[in-house]
């Protein structure tokens, strides 16, 4: 299938599942699934996708699963979701998604799993995540994220597993951290931080029970030493084994 005529489901009101992945199908707009209005289940993950308009899914306020992973798509315009008030789970992985827009979740208010693993994300506008109070696990690993605002998770009281992983982040503001309570979950392998400062990273401690930092360029200087401090007072070193130094020299591979 590569293309959806409009109202092709129009009369089939009772629908409660729509699996169309595996296709070809480029284009979807608000005609696509109109009147679908006890859909629960749409599966569009591994199609060709490109750009999908606001108001596609409006009648879709009964959706509990919506898979887009494994598309073309590049951006997620505001209001795209406004309708799925019900949504748990949101998979946009495997895309090529650039940038999130600062209202593309706002009614996603009952959402606890967000997958946006291997995009093209570089930039998380602040108040991205404002409104997603109930998630629980969020997947940004392996885009080419740079930098982390103070206040991108600040209302995920309830985050529990957060992956940064893969990205090109070289700071973190010191206040990124602090309302997070019951995150347990942490990686940021393989990205290019080289000095996490306790203040930052305190929080993390009084929850954390596993935590990825391997991979990054640190530099073990005199403001690295609380950081190493901690984390054997706490017992990460299991999961913190293979941290290496890279600067300066003499302290290399250590």
């Amino acid at each position: 299938i590569t293309i959806i005529l409009p109202d092709t489901f129009f009369n089939s009101t009772q629908l409660q599942k729509l699996n169309l992945a595996h296709n070809k199908i480029t284009t979807i707009n608000s005609r696509t699934f109109a009147n679908l209005t006890q859909l629960q289940q749409l599966f569009l993950y591994s199609n060709k996708i490109e750009k999908i308009q606001t108001g596609t899914f409006a009648d879709l306020d009964r959706v509990e699963a919506l898979c887009l992973s494994e598309n073309e798509i590049t951006v997620i315009q505001p209001g795209l979701f406004a309708n799925q008030h019900r949504l748990p789970n949101l998979h946009l992985s495997f895309n090529n998604i650039t940038e999130i827009q600062l209202d593309s979740f706002a009614n996603l208010t009952h959402l606890k799993i967000l997958w946006l693993k291997r995009n093209q994300i570089k930039i998380i506008q602040s108040g991205t995540f404002a409104n997603l109070f109930r998630l629980q696990h969020l997947e940004l690993g392996r885009n080419q994220i740079t930098y982390i605002h103070h206040d991108t998770f600040a209302n995920l009281s309830r985050l529990q597993y957060l992956d940064l992983g893969h990205n090109q982040i070289t700071h973190i503001h010191s206040g990124v951290f602090a309302n997070l309570p019951l995150l347990k979950f942490f990686y940021l392998q393989s990205n290019k931080m080289s000095t996490m400062f306790d203040l930052s990273f305190y929080p993390l401690l009084l929850s954390i029970r596993r935590m990825n930092l391997n991979r990054n360029p640190w530099h073990c200087d005199c403001r690295m030493v609380s950081f190493r401090l901690n984390i054997t007072k706490f017992r990460l070193l299991n999961d913190l084994s293979e941290i290496a130094c890279t600067k300066p020299e003499k302290f290399k591979g250590q």
